[in-house]
């Protein structure tokens, strides 16, 4: 990190990119220095805008109510959402075909009773 910290981050890119083709053993920093094309040259991106300031501060005060105003009016459709409780699942008693008597019977025909 040491050998290659004066190349900016686009030079050492491009150092790698071109010492991994062409070393014949893996790149050391010399390699890589060796490999950075100084012709090429790097976009660092547009150019900085520059805007006048056209506000006053009274309309900049209007801006920050209407903003204020403007989250209050989402905030109100984004509300959390109160949870129904759940549905009880009751199951209905149905009556047994057989009276109680029955079904004793029943059970000891079949020997589960005695």
């Amino acid at each position: 990190m040491e050998a290659l910290s004066d190349l900016s981050p686009e030079q050492i890119d491009a150092g790698c990119e071109n010492a991994i083709k062409t070393a014949e053993q893996f790149p050391k920093p010399g390699h890589i220095r060796a490999a950075v094309p100084f012709d090429r040259t790097i976009f660092l991106g547009p150019p900085l805008l520059e805007y006048a300031e056209t506000l006053t501060a009274e309309e900049r005060e209007a801006a920050i109510k209407e903003c204020a105003n403007f989250k209050a009016e989402i905030q109100k459709h984004f509300e959390p959402r109160k949870p129904t409780p759940p549905k009880s699942k009751k199951i209905p008693l149905l009556a047994a075909p057989r009276s109680i008597t029955a079904q004793l019977e029943e059970l000891r025909r079949r020997g589960f009773l005695k």
